[in-house]
């Protein structure tokens, strides 16, 4: 995947981070191994990878490890939806779709955005990232719901599952999948805590989701030919980190390079309304990561061919049956940032 076959003025900048960085050597490793583990079935992949389609390659890329993790028998015979996936004498069809900025519209640097965001307007900041947020994968799942593709011959029958995760901004993956869930579902939550101490949360339905240029009719399991979407995936974690550090895992790449992940995860407390940080060393300390780590799938109450949560026993499912309520993981992170660090002795030098 890293043999270069796109002119150097196309190359995606992740592309060639990847490619020449020391940092990122067990990501490159992986990246390879996870490709070559199935028959590729889009000729393009590897010009798409290198260039503007490289967000999008990551996610499908890293689906497919999830998937095989999951114990899934994996078949590439049609090109679309990108899975088709197999277990227990049942088929399960997965397209991957990824949210993008407007059109013509630049990511701004990651640190440039930080450094810009006013000390006393974070909150505000946050806000609207998250409205703008709700739009862009409301307009991705939309623009998938489009294709139909319970009409075609061989996916006809069977349960589809939409897989999102946000690029269009370059913070997008700060965000937890909260609006999201209000955005499928129809829903907001209220919460306070009673004179006990307790936590007290309520949900009502909404119609509508507002950006600051924009607004949408929310609850996509209410939208006409909903019900062939059997439900909604979602991460925020299938980045270039995500490889590095299960590279890392693995004892891929340089073994001088250290990573700290550094995030915020769901509390179990039942009281709780706040996520609990933490921060552990790749492979020295902390939890053993794994591909589901991270991944939501969200169930559509009226899908035609509902999905049985044992067939993706790792994964979060959350449902809206009476009011929302979710089975999480032992260890599930909202968001975490992966920091790498680099001996003195390889700076400024060939990275490969």
């Amino acid at each position: 995947m890293f043999n270069d076959i796109v002119s150097i003025e196309k190359q995606h900048k992740n592309y060639k981070l990847v490619r020449d960085t020391i940092g990122h050597s067990a990501a490159r490793t992986l990246l390879n191994e996870v490709y070559n583990s199935v028959k590729p079935i889009d000729k393009d992949f590897v010009v798409q990878f290198q260039s503007n389609g490289f967000d999008s390659r990551i996610w499908e890329l890293s689906l497919l490890a999830a998937f095989q993790e999951q114990k899934f028998s994996i078949a590439r015979a049609h090109e679309r939806p990108d899975f088709e996936l197999s277990k227990n004498d049942k088929k399960i069809f997965v397209e991957a779709v990824i949210s993008n900025p407007a059109f013509n519209e630049q990511i701004e640097d990651k640190m440039d955005v930080i450094k810009n965001i006013p000390k006393d307007g974070f909150e505000k900041f946050i806000y609207e990232l998250r409205n703008e947020s709700t739009i862009r994968i409301a307009g991705a799942l939309f623009n998938k719901l489009k294709k139909e593709y319970w009409k075609l011959d061989w996916v006809a029958g069977n349960p589809i599952i939409l897989a999102v995760e946000p690029f269009h901004h370059s913070l997008s993956h700060w965000l937890s999948d909260s609006n999201l869930t209000g955005y499928l579902y129809g829903i907001e939550n209220n919460w306070h805590y009673d004179d006990n101490q307790n936590l007290n949360i309520e949900t009502f339905e909404i119609t509508e989701h507002k950006s600051t240029d924009k607004s949408i009719p929310s609850n996509f399991f209410n939208l006409k030919n909903s019900e062939y979407i059997s439900a909604v995936i979602f991460s925020n974690s299938g980045t270039i980190s995500k490889f590095n550090r299960m590279g890392k895992l693995k004892n891929y790449g340089n073994s001088d390079i250290e990573m700290i992940r550094i995030g915020n995860m769901y509390d179990h407390n039942p009281n709780a309304s706040t996520p609990i940080p933490f921060q552990y060393m790749v492979g020295k300390d902390g939890p053993i990561e794994n591909w589901a780590q991270g991944i939501s799938m969200y169930h559509n109450p009226k899908a035609k061919y509902p999905i049985d949560r044992k067939m993706f026993p790792d994964f979060l499912h959350g449902y809206n049956d009476n009011g929302f309520y979710a089975y999480v993981p032992r260890f599930y992170p909202y968001q975490s940032e992966t920091h790498i660090m680099i001996p003195e002795k390889y700076r400024n030098k060939d990275s490969r």
